[in-house]
């Protein structure tokens, strides 16, 4: 009835790319399957009890088989041609048991009966472990798509980090620009008003004896031009100071993701605020003391050395 196409089968098979064991259990079947077709074939298979209802049964079971292989092929899914051996065997089963008392050679189909159990029990068993081990790769995969996401994620906020320090780097060059040009203008006035009070002291020319009141306008001009000349060169000193500074937290700021690589993620906290203190700190202003919570230089180099050696 169908040997033509159980050949067919057979033959495709014995040449197929599917993992072996998986194979070897859908080549078993389909011998089992042209077995029992043989058999239906035989004049001897149903005797005097041969009925049409037997013979729709088997013929049933076995095309929808073969068709339901052809998909499962189609699909060129491991797991999906495991079930479709468990199912197939299952059934051929069923049609074996309910024929053995219309047969006269019940020691046959005892036999194939046999074969389709322990086909079916080796099916389910292969089935179980291609199931775990599919979902210990998805698992897997699950767990490199995390471990990715979080590295993505981590690199993101050190980039994040590196281009807030580089635009905050930004801003202190520019402020240190700012002050060096106010501290040289200032520098420039200081030394005019040097240079102007020395005019002045000469530019009246000798005092008479007794002429007090060109004596007092000619100190009183030189002392004012030497206040102002005087503040200026305090101005001047005070804007280097701050370009000073604002150029120390620049290069820090550009040397800081390098300069905290070594410490250990769970300290690195510590180094953040100590170090956001430092660039958060007043500039420095003559006679004034930085802030108590100010870092200097030192200290903070002195915290990362002590941290990093931990690891």
């Amino acid at each position: 009835m169908y040997n033509q196409r159980l050949d067919t089968f057979i033959d495709a098979m014995s040449k197929s790319a599917l993992d072996a064991e998986v194979s070897d259990l859908v080549l078993r079947l389909l011998k089992l399957m042209r077995s029992l077709d043989d058999l239906y074939e035989s004049a001897e298979f149903y005797g005097r009890e041969r009925t049409a209802m037997t013979e729709l049964t088997v013929a049933n079971v076995l095309g929808e088989a073969l068709d339901d292989l052809r998909s499962a092929l189609t699909a060129a899914d491991d797991i999906e041609i495991l079930g479709w051996v468990s199912l197939a065997s299952r059934r051929i089963r069923k049609v074996i048991r309910g024929s053995a008392d219309t047969v006269e050679t019940v020691r046959d189909l005892a036999k194939l009966r046999e074969d389709a159990v322990e086909i079916s029990r080796s099916a389910q068993m292969l089935l179980d472990q291609y199931s775990i081990t599919r979902q210990e790769a998805a698992l897997k995969r699950t767990l490199e798509s995390a471990e990715v996401a979080a590295s993505a994620a981590e690199k993101a906020q050190e980039s994040a980090g590196v281009t807030g320090s580089s635009s905050l780097s930004t801003h202190f060059d520019e402020y240190a620009k700012a002050e060096r040009k106010a501290a040289e203008i200032f520098r420039a006035l200081a030394i005019a008003g040097v240079v102007g009070a020395l005019v002045a002291a000469v530019a009246f020319g000798p005092i008479d004896s007794g002429d007090w009141p060109h004596l007092t306008y000619r100190i009183a001009t030189v002392a004012a031009v030497g206040t102002l000349a005087a503040y200026f060169a305090r101005q001047a000193g005070q804007h280097r100071r701050v370009y000073n500074w604002a150029k120390s937290l620049e290069v820090q700021l550009k040397s800081f993701p390098a300069f905290i690589a070594p410490v250990p993620e769970a300290e690195r906290g510590e180094v953040y605020r100590a170090f956001a203190r430092r660039v958060l700190s007043a500039p420095p202003e003559k006679g004034i003391e930085g802030a108590e919570d100010s870092v200097g230089a030192a200290q903070l180099l002195d915290l990362v050395t002590v941290l990093a050696k931990r690891q």
